[in-house]
């Protein structure tokens, strides 16, 4: 299940795989609709209570990032009377430390039917302040790799 800002990354997540893609205007009652187990939050802010409070009881909350900008205020109570847990991961400085342990994860994800990498989009290195405009704006999907001219 996939939750995205525009209707563009809504259908990308849904060729990646997606069962069911939503955005997020009623975030919390479709967690709660499909029963969530686990959700990962690359947005923060607002968001990750809703992704909190949909989760379904012993559910997980990964907090992977903060690409709204906000940093999220979570209610304790919804932890505690629902046994939920919230999990922050920076799988970056982990991997840095751990190269092994993270090519063998890596290589065990890949593996699983289903996964299948975005591939980046490529722009020119000229191109590096629209890049970084973009990026900032939340117009990219996935990952920008900029490339110098030939």
């Amino acid at each position: 299940m996939a939750a995205a800002s525009t209707g563009e990354k809504r259908e990308r997540a849904r060729r990646a795989g997606a069962d069911d893609v939503i955005g997020y205007d009623g975030l919390k009652e479709a967690a709660r609709a499909w029963a969530v187990d686990v959700a990962v939050d690359p947005v923060g802010g607002e968001l990750s209570e809703q992704a909190l409070r949909g989760l379904r009881e012993g559910g997980r909350l990964l907090v992977v990032g903060f690409a709204s900008g906000g940093i999220a205020k979570l209610p304790a109570n919804q932890v505690l009377l629902r046994n939920r847990a919230v999990v922050g991961v920076d799988w970056g400085a982990w991997s840095m430390g751990h190269a092994v342990k993270n090519r063998a994860m890596l290589e065990g994800l890949l593996a699983m039917p289903g996964i299948v990498p975005a591939a980046p989009e490529v722009r020119p290195l000229a191109e590096a302040g629209r890049a970084m405009d973009d990026l900032l704006e939340r117009r990219v999907t996935g990952k920008i790799v900029l490339v110098p001219s030939s």
